[in-house]
């Protein structure tokens, strides 16, 4: 039963650690303005979430087993849990899984903080060039004139003439 265990947390290992990559390559793309590219590439990362999911499902499943069989129910065991209560010698590979995994999901967190603040810096720029590239609304609003007469008195009309 904690060879089942071991094997999920091998497979959480390998797709944390092709999530990292991903990441990573997700942030040369970002830098490099590669839209078609990140497109495709986040697809893939959601099926690659989707394997995360359905793996740690099976890891739960497994530990729990693993209690229940043990007269030791828990509703939601942790790695903790189960790491005091195997063999020694099993103990040392649950810790070696464990940290591998947290040490890929620290990095993983890492490089989407990064990657994060990479599109929000294009999206200012963005917003910026628009701001720049398009005419102030106030130029171009039109403005009622006061009724005590036609509206062209000291030189100044209205851009638009309803009565034309």
């Amino acid at each position: 039963m904690i060879e089942k265990i071991k094997q999920a947390l091998s497979q959480l290992v390998e797709v944390q650690q092709q999530l990292l990559e991903m990441a990573v390559n997700k942030t040369e793309l970002i830098k490099e303005n590669r839209i078609k590219g990140l497109e495709l590439l986040v697809r893939e990362e959601a099926k690659a979430i989707q394997k995360l999911r359905v793996t740690e499902m099976v890891r739960v499943k497994e530990v729990k087993n693993f209690f229940e069989t043990r007269n030791k129910p828990f509703l939601e065991p942790t790695m903790t849990d189960l790491i005091e209560e195997v063999e020694p010698k099993e103990r040392g590979e649950l810790l070696h899984l464990q940290q591998l995994l947290l040490d890929q999901i620290l990095e993983l967190k890492k490089v989407n903080d990064h990657n994060e603040e990479l599109i929000q810096e294009s999206m200012k720029f963005v917003h910026l060039s628009l701001d720049v590239l398009s005419p102030q609304l106030s130029d171009m609003q039109y403005q009622r004139k006061p009724q005590n007469g036609n509206g062209y008195e000291n030189g100044e009309h209205s851009l638009f003439d309803s009565r034309a």
